[in-house]
């Protein structure tokens, strides 16, 4: 079942990233500079956001250390699910 999945995967992949250009299609308009600094702002934006939703929401903290398996400032993770837990 996975190998027939890795198979189709495979066969969309090169269907998708074949090397010649489908007829009417420019890639003359991605090799600017504000092409690739649109991109590039994108993905400082992707690294970002988990940090700034870190720093400014308290339930994010708790999920994030609950899913790497931190302590919080509290006690230990099973100690913190506990706690969630028995206030619902």
């Amino acid at each position: 079942m996975i190998f027939a999945s890795l198979i189709r995967l495979r066969s969309v992949v090169r269907k998708c990233w074949k090397t010649e250009a489908p007829p009417g299609f420019s890639t003359r308009r991605y090799s600017s500079y504000f092409y690739h600094f649109t991109v590039m702002m994108v993905f400082l934006n992707c690294c970002v956001n988990p940090v700034i939703y870190f720093v400014k929401y308290q339930e994010f903290q708790q999920a994030a250390r609950r899913v790497l398996g931190l302590r919080g400032a509290g006690g230990s993770v099973a100690a913190e699910q506990t706690a969630s837990t028995a206030g619902q």
